[in-house]
C-alpha cells in the first residue's frame, strides 16, 4: 500500500503547520518515491516502520544513524527521528491544491446550502434521530423531512400570507 501510495518524486507539505519547537518539519524531508523513504536534511533515509491501523505511515531513522548527525539537535531529542504520514497524503496534498479554484468555491457554496438545510432539520425541528425501525421506517421519515423543508421554501417562494383576520370573520358570515 505505501509504495503505491506517493504520485510525487519529492514530498512537500502545503498544510499549515503547529508549532514545531525548533526542530524540523516535515517540509524539511525529501519523499523518494523509488525507495519509499524519506530523505532527512542531512541526507539519511527515513525507512517505512509500519502503519498504524488508523492508516498513519511511520517512517523512523536509524539510532545509529541519528547519533552521528550534526543537525540532530536541529531534528530530534529523541534517539532517532521518525515521521508520521498519511497514508493517503498524495490525495490530501490534491485537494489541498485545488481548494484555491473556481470549481472548489462553487462547490463550496453548494454544500452550503445543503448543509443549512440539515442543520435546520436539525436544530428547528428536532429531526436529531430517526424514530422509526428499518430502511422503509427511515426512508419514510427522511421522506416527509425533505416534504416539509419542500414546503417551507414553497411558502417563500410564492409569498403566501393567511389572510387578514377581519376578513376571514366577514367571509364565514
Amino acid at each position: 500500500m505505501a509504495d503505491g501510495a506517493w504520485n510525487r518524486a519529492a514530498y512537500s507539505c502545503s498544510r499549515p503547520l503547529c508549532q514545531t519547537n525548533g526542530v524540523f518539519t516535515r517540509n524539511e524531508f525529501t519523499f523518494d518515491r523509488a525507495n519509499n523513504a524519506f530523505i532527512c536534511p542531512g541526507g539519511r533515509s527515513l525507512r517505512l516502520a509500519h502503519e498504524r491501523d488508523n492508516g498513519m505511515l511511520i517512517y523512523r531513522a536509524r539510532s545509529p544513524d541519528c547519533a552521528g548527525c550534526s543537525l540532530k539537535a536541529q531534528c530530534t531529542t529523541s534517539a532517532y527521528r521518525s515521521l508520521s504520514v498519511n497514508a493517503h497524503e498524495d490525495v490530501r496534498q490534491h485537494v489541498a491544491g485545488l481548494a484555491g479554484t473556481e470549481a472548489f468555491k462553487r462547490s463550496a457554496r453548494e454544500r452550503r446550502k445543503v448543509e443549512m438545510l440539515f442543520a435546520h432539520l436539525k436544530r428547528n425541528l428536532n429531526f436529531r434521530r430517526l424514530r422509526l425501525r428499518g430502511m422503509t421506517g427511515a426512508r419514510d421519515e427522511c421522506t416527509l423531512a425533505a416534504v416539509a423543508q419542500n414546503l417551507r421554501k414553497l411558502v417563500k417562494l410564492i409569498g403566501f400570507s393567511p389572510p387578514p383576520l377581519s376578513a376571514a370573520c366577514t367571509s364565514s358570515g
